[in-house]
């Protein structure tokens, strides 16, 4: 550890050179880099109340020749809930799928990412 004490008063101590670092070629004064940050808050918060304005995503059920189901509508990465399952004469709900041949389950959790349809299955009894 150095014993700053005991240096003599009239040393001078060396300076590291300042070279400008990252900035040493920007030319911009207070105010008009003062002007660009007000404008990048103001964007910034202009895409956040536009964004939260969003009407929501639609998610629609096409029962397949069941009783219908109600569209739902959910905000960007809302958790699906899925509806009350329909009923269709002499056939069993299978779940809900992703294409019309009932071949792909929806997995969940879904987090909802954009309007979308989901297909009911059935099996005959």
């Amino acid at each position: 550890m150095t014993d700053f004490e005991n240096q003599p008063k009239n040393q001078e101590t060396e300076q590291p050179e300042n070279d400008g670092g990252l900035y040493k070629n920007l030319n911009i004064s207070v105010r008009s880099l003062s002007i660009a940050i007000i404008v990048g808050i103001a964007l910034i918060a202009g895409l956040m109340f536009f964004g939260s304005k969003n009407g929501g995503y639609t998610v629609s059920y096409d029962s397949r020749g069941g009783s219908d189901v109600q569209s739902q509508v959910y905000q960007y990465q809302e958790e699906l809930v899925l509806p009350q399952e329909p009923t269709r004469e002499g056939y069993t709900f299978t779940g809900w799928y992703l294409d019309q041949e009932a071949k792909v389950p929806i997995e969940l959790p879904v987090l909802v990412e954009g309007s979308t349809q989901y297909y009911a299955g059935w099996q005959e009894k």
